[in-house]
């Protein structure tokens, strides 16, 4: 191959969003380019959960096989400050029971990344990207530097039509298309790390809003399979102004949950990472260029969850494409039509779960919530949507919801 072939897609980050996004340009018969700074396998900090939107999704673009090994989880559980616990079983939905998933990053983006180059993607994996240049024509030369086992190469120059943005929280994409950092008040910094548990573990997505995590939160996400993964997710600017150690934060919650009976090993695998979250969604598509997954602040403000909307997002932004990229008109259409189509579907979703995480940013207000949604399973299913982006939950339901059960009694 040499450096001056041009690519139809240059896909930057084999994430989920990167990945799902190359596997559906290539099946289009899309010449796709693949890039990631990493090799693969690599860990990626998260909390591993994949929602019922998520494996929807990779069924129906006939991807269930990645999660071949995963154990369905089909109880949801929502712990407020004072020890309530608000359980609901999955919902059903068009007649099918919305499982999730708990699946390690390292395993689920591996074999993503492996479907995508055995649908006809170019491997361009251990390579960063260090500029994306300026249109010329139809046609951005993106350069990528070799690291790792191809640290000894020569920088790589590469054309493509198209360049998608899938490069997660700290995008390189992003920030050479110029987009302006993410506010701080609408991010999130969140810290896993890994446990050995007994067999007989309970099996629940478990979300805990503790006074001491609060405006923050707390997960329990139990693979199934002996293994759990624990983690911790706090306003940056809460960080901040309160100096507070992360680390010493998510192990104060897990010492709780073996005090409320949990047997949860000793920690290990720590890693933290930024969540730029959707109350602030930036410009999504430029010349020539588009942004999903993390790099466009897809993820949840109320859960953390991004993998759901990453995913539908690049496959949402393939199906738009034209047949023929060399169309610069078609193309630019098509980039409009998927910013219009991702605001249309997901800004009032995303403000609703701003709202949601403001309900529980205070223990009154958090203990209130969780009391109220215990004994209603109306909020309860609604707050289960609203996690997991399984369809839009209307603010004025949500506060009517409540004022119905505040005057009710619960």
């Amino acid at each position: 191959m040499t450096d001056q072939d041009t690519f139809d897609v240059a896909v930057i980050g084999a994430g989920p969003a990167g990945s799902v996004a190359a596997y559906a340009a290539a099946a289009r018969g899309l010449r796709v380019a693949l890039v990631d700074q990493r090799s693969f396998p690599r860990d990626k900090s998260c909390g591993d959960g994949l929602g019922p939107g998520g494996r929807r999704l990779l069924k129906r673009l006939r991807l269930e096989h990645v999660l071949a090994d995963a154990k369905p989880i089909g109880q949801i559980s929502i712990m407020g400050p004072d020890g309530t616990d608000a359980r609901s079983d999955v919902p059903i939905i068009d007649g099918e029971s919305q499982h999730g998933y708990v699946v390690a990053r390292e395993k689920l983006d591996d074999r993503l990344f492996r479907a995508a180059l055995a649908l006809g993607a170019v491997d361009f994996s251990g390579h960063k990207l260090t500029d994306i240049g300026s249109p010329s024509g139809d046609i951005r030369r993106l350069t990528l530097r070799p690291g790792g086992a191809h640290g000894g190469q020569s920088a790589l120059t590469l054309g493509c039509r198209l360049v998608i943005g899938a490069d997660g929280a700290y995008s390189a994409v992003r920030r050479l298309l110029g987009v302006p950092n993410h506010p701080t008040r609408h991010t999130l910094l969140a810290m896993r790390a890994y446990a050995d548990v007994p067999e007989n573990f309970e099996t629940r997505l478990t979300f805990e809003f503790n006074r001491d995590l609060i405006p923050g939160y707390g997960w329990t996400f139990p693979n199934g399979d002996g293994l759990v993964n624990v983690g911790v997710g706090l306003p940056v600017n809460n960080i901040k102004s309160h100096e507070i150690d992360v680390r010493s934060r998510l192990d104060e919650f897990v010492d709780r949950s073996r005090r409320r009976g949990l047997e949860i090993g000793a920690l290990r695998g720590h890693r933290s990472h930024h969540l730029p979250t959707g109350g602030y969604i930036p410009q999504l598509v430029h010349p020539g260029a588009a942004l999903v997954g993390d790099s466009a602040a897809m993820i949840n403000p109320m859960s953390g969850e991004g993998m759901v909307y990453a995913m539908t997002s690049a496959v949402a932004l393939v199906e738009r494409l034209p047949a023929d990229m060399s169309n610069s008109a078609a193309l630019r259409e098509s980039l409009g039509r998927y910013e219009r189509w991702y605001r249309a579907t997901y800004t009032k979703h995303m403000r609703t779960n701003q709202l949601a995480a403001r309900l529980m940013s205070t223990p009154r207000t958090a203990n209130w919530a969780v009391r109220t949604a215990s004994k209603n399973p109306e909020i309860m299913t609604s707050a289960v949507k609203l996690l997991f982006g399984l369809g839009h939950v209307p603010r004025r339901s949500l506060v009517r919801s409540f004022l119905k059960a505040a005057v009710s009694g619960g």
